[in-house]
């Protein structure tokens, strides 16, 4: 039985667990939560902060671990690479990729010389925070954090007068020493979803992505996507050429990009499965986004089950208030319920959000024949759940 070692334990993490279990692994995961849902459904979990190098290395060493795999993460990603290179696991992404990805000042740098489209951008050093070269930027401008995601740290700003403030916030968050500031794109929101085989992409799934009160974090993501072929195939050539400059190893190749009227600007990729149970939602080709990983650190070939790009419209979406609250019980709404294939609830019934920017009740998967009767969740979050606040009032 191979001995599996999965650098997250959240939510996130147990398709991924499901999957490994399936094929025959004996799974542990690795990070600081030992309540979180992927650690209580894996064989063992080990208390450990998935970003330090040595404490993960010394547990993969000393647990006899024949696979390394990232969880939903940026800095499981970090670790996983150096851990490979350390030890000397073959068919992982060198550091020097990982951070070519996924560190967005380099990846920016990148896109550049690929000529891949990405926003106007301009890096902002920490030692010396001068904004001059933003006076001929059209505002607003988001300023970015290099190595965060879910929109932590992240400000849009206005004006040049409000740049400096937001800067200090990315930088009072950020473990590097560098912040990306670019011109705000209006467009709409999409992902594409790669695995790469041999540096070619192939395509597994793409949708539509929506923001709520946070308007830094996807809420929930609607598959198809309204893409149209011809933006479908510039972000597949986006992807391929990222691949190939970097001559990437086979692996999973997420892709957010905005879509405007006449072209498709990449905001991010990233070589880590996204969160949120997005890998849960169909793929093109039928077999699941984690059975796809955990088959290729395996070794082991997946079959195909289907040869048609159909995508069946499928929802998922994150449960989330607009603002703290107590309550003394939450519940999809009816409307939903009926669509809703998958349920995960991540609070008790009981329960207080305190951060409504962060925190979630549930993720829910659903489906429909209609995509109509899915947009309206997608787009109006509000109404895809209820609840009671402590003192019985219904919202």
């Amino acid at each position: 039985m191979k001995r599996l070692l999965l650098l997250g334990g959240s939510h996130a993490e147990v398709p991924l667990v499901e999957s490994a279990r399936v094929h025959g692994c004996l799974v542990a995961t690795l990070g600081l939560d030992a309540d979180g849902l992927a650690a209580r459904c894996s064989d063992e979990h080990h208390i450990a902060d998935f970003s330090d190098v040595a404490q993960v290395q010394k547990v993969f060493i000393e647990g006899d671990f024949d696979i390394l795999i990232a969880g939903c993460n940026d800095f499981a990603a970090f670790t996983v690479a150096e851990i490979a290179e350390n030890v000397g696991l073959v068919k992982y992404d060198s550091v020097f990729q990982t951070q070519e990805i996924h560190l967005k000042n380099r990846f920016r740098l990148l896109c550049e010389d690929l000529a891949v489209p990405v926003p106007r951008s301009t890096i902002i050093n920490k030692d010396d925070p001068n904004v001059d070269a933003l006076e001929s930027f059209a505002f607003p401008v988001l300023v970015k954090p290099i190595d965060l995601t879910g929109g932590k740290g992240m400000t849009r700003c206005e004006s040049l007068s409000e740049v400096s403030s937001a800067i200090r916030l990315a930088f009072s968050i950020s473990r590097q020493r560098q912040t990306v500031v670019e011109e705000l794109i209006t467009g709409n929101l999409r992902s594409a979803c790669f695995f790469v085989y041999d540096q070619m992409p192939l395509l597994l799934i793409h949708a539509d992505e929506y923001m709520y009160v946070n308007p830094f974090l996807v809420a929930s993501a609607l598959v198809p996507s309204g893409a149209t072929m011809e933006q479908l195939d510039a972000v597949t050539e986006y992807a391929r050429a990222v691949s190939s400059e970097l001559g990437l190893c086979d692996g999973i190749l997420h892709v957010q990009y905005l879509a405007t009227e006449n072209s498709v600007y990449v905001i991010e990729m990233c070589r880590r499965p996204p969160g949120d149970l997005y890998v849960s939602l169909p793929t093109m080709q039928g077999v699941s986004i984690s059975d796809r990983i955990v088959c290729n650190a395996l070794g082991s070939p997946v079959t195909d089950k289907v040869e048609n790009s159909h995508l069946r419209n499928t929802l998922r979406i994150c449960l989330m208030l607009k603002k703290a609250a107590k309550m003394s019980s939450w519940s999809v709404s009816p409307d939903l319920n009926i669509l809703t294939d998958r349920i995960v609830a991540l609070r008790e019934q009981v329960t207080e959000i305190v951060n409504p920017l962060q925190e979630k009740l549930g993720i829910v998967i659903a489906s429909a024949d209609n995509r109509p009767d899915l947009e309206k969740f997608a787009m109006f979050a509000s109404a895809a759940f209820t609840y009671k606040n402590l003192d019985k009032s219904e919202v």
